[in-house]
């Protein structure tokens, strides 16, 4: 589902804070049924991605326990 979803355009590490600048991909089949005409990434979505991102970034398995809104 997320395969090509996004593409990662940088990545820093500063003062022990990591982030990456990321490109949706807007031609992702989850953006032709998710407000077509108005592509908006789902909350869910953008939750997995900092979910892999943090995996990747610390190298080890990470689990989302708990999300508040």
């Amino acid at each position: 589902m997320f395969q090509d979803l996004y593409s990662i355009d940088t990545e820093s590490l500063l003062e022990g804070v990591f982030s990456y600048g990321i490109s949706f991909n807007t031609d992702h089949q989850i953006y032709k049924v998710h407000f077509p005409g108005t592509p908006i990434t789902p909350g869910a979505c953008q939750i997995e991605i900092i979910r892999q991102l943090a995996t990747s970034y610390l190298g080890k398995a990470v689990q989302i326990m708990e999300v508040r809104n």
